[in-house]
């Protein structure tokens, strides 16, 4: 009975979530699994069973299914789960006082399986610096000797007397591309207090930025990892270093002091609608003998459905989205932080140009209908003769859409910056037209081109600058600071 309880909740989630899980008749034995739900996302695990270690010393493994996560190792959704890492992070609010990305430089703050590490003594990175985790583990965890721009390997000891050594090999210090500075550190090694331990194996490309596990090695028992190539490379930016993902795992083979205990086989198919790879049955299998698999059907619906229409046409009483003779531009973005999106109604005539501010109210409304069109005493969003053009993103890194106001003449371009303050307002009115003391973004006769878009992988919008004239075309890059300022003319 407990069983097709936990079938029927298992399904119940994971089928909302567009995936359906079917174990085999028990008559040989099933593989077990866990269904939770975790911040709103369905969460099955799949516990992979290994051989016992001395005194407990074993690794803890597992497949997860996330309904939240991405394209992985096992497909969509699904991942590896039991090998801890150090990453760089990027300064919080809450923390440092201000928000930062991640630039691989002395900026950059460190998160240990995504939990903040706070220094307690020293500085963030230096050699010998003490740390404790956001929410205190009470565990003493020290950053140890320098490689490029930030330390070299890192040491956690639990209060239990375990130890914990991340990135203490080559091979589990994985840099950042073209640079010495490492961007993640993986664990290496765990022990115990009478030298009982556990060694983690990695694979890593350098050129592509793949990592991966292939062995794990603890009193006498072996853990290996079988990769095959995958048809849906899986391409990133992560802070300037382009990732490819150019494997998934196959295969998971178990040894206890040198005899097979057992494996576990993935298959794997593909996407009509993504082309993604997604897990379809994971086997598990001691010498001739496999247990029932677990089988994993996803739904490929080419017909999505939504929620009933909403007319804004007439939100406040006039009608909002188009006045005769004029043209509306509407920009949506979570102007005011609360994560919801809003929309900037843009009103262009030949001669001048309106904007509005609608802050969603979160039914799928807008609470607040706000003529934006005069910010600091002057006409911000279009002068007569002059065409004005709008460009919405996150220029310092607080998750709020900012605006980049680009005023064009026949002859020249002004460019302005406006930052979000949180309350659906503006709270700087930057002219950029003239940084680092040249004329980028004006020039008689020549057209300019302003491009949006995270070049760097830091979290916050960059800006291309494209200079065009009848006979050459210039590129120019900047990058953002995080202060709302750009900090790289390239």
């Amino acid at each position: 009975m407990r069983s097709i309880i936990h079938n029927i909740v298992t399904c119940l989630v994971l089928c909302a979530a567009g995936i359906h899980v079917t174990h085999g008749e028990e008559l040989v034995g099933s593989i077990p699994g866990q269904l939770t739900v975790e911040q709103g996302a369905a969460v099955y695990t799949i516990p992979i069973q290994v051989p016992s270690g001395v005194a407990g010393m074993q690794p803890d493994l597992a497949i997860t299914y996330n309904s939240n996560a991405g394209n992985g190792l096992l497909g969509v959704g699904f991942s590896l789960s039991g090998f801890s890492v150090i990453t760089r992070c990027g300064k919080t609010i809450a923390q440092d006082g201000v928000k930062g990305g991640v630039y691989h430089d002395d900026r950059d703050r460190f998160c240990i399986d995504g939990q903040r590490l706070i220094a307690i003594s020293g500085s963030d990175g230096g050699d010998g610096t003490e740390y404790r985790t956001e929410i205190d583990g009470y565990s003493r965890i020290v950053s140890h000797g320098q490689q490029g721009s930030g330390p070299e390997w890192w040491q956690l000891q639990t209060k239990s007397g375990q130890v914990m050594e991340y990135g203490n090999t080559d091979d589990s210090r994985i840099e950042a591309q073209g640079k010495d500075t490492v961007r993640l550190w993986a664990v290496n090694r765990i022990s115990d207090t009478v030298g009982n331990g556990i060694d983690f194996s990695y694979y890593e490309d350098n050129a592509n930025g793949e990592y991966y596990p292939t062995r794990i090695e603890y009193g006498g028992d072996l853990i290996q990892f079988e990769y095959e190539q995958r048809s849906d490379d899986i391409n990133r930016y992560v802070v300037g270093s382009h990732i490819i993902v150019s494997n998934r795992l196959r295969e998971i083979q178990a040894f206890g002091t040198g005899e097979f205990y057992r494996k576990y086989r993935f298959a794997y198919d593909t996407s009509i609608k993504t082309h993604l790879s997604r897990l379809i049955e994971v086997k598990e299998c001691y010498k001739d003998h496999c247990k029932n698999p677990v089988i994993f059907n996803w739904g490929d619906s080419n017909n999505p459905e939504f929620n009933d229409a909403k007319s804004i046409v007439n939100n406040d009483g006039m009608t909002t989205l188009h006045w005769s003779g004029q043209r509306r531009n509407i920009i949506a973005g979570d102007f005011n932080g609360d994560g919801m999106t809003d929309l900037l109604l843009q009103n262009k005539s030949d001669s001048y140009s309106d904007a509005y501010l609608l802050l969603a109210d979160g039914t799928g409304g807008f609470e607040q209908y706000k003529d934006i069109s005069n910010l600091y005493g002057m006409n911000t969003f279009g002068w007569s003769g002059q065409r004005r053009n709008i460009i919405a993103g996150d220029f310092n890194g607080d998750g709020m859409t900012d605006l980049l106001l680009q005023n064009r003449s026949d002859n020249y371009t002004d460019v302005y910056l406006l930052l979000a303050n949180g309350t659906g307002d503006f709270e700087q009115y930057k002219d950029i037209s003239n940084l680092y003391g040249m004329d980028k973004t004006r020039w008689s006769g020549q057209r300019r081109n302003i491009i949006a878009g995270d070049f760097n992988g830091d979290g916050m919008t960059d800006l291309l600058l494209q200079n065009k004239s009848d006979s050459y075309s210039d590129a120019y890059l900047l990058l953002a600071d995080g202060t709302g300022g750009f900090e790289q003319y390239k």
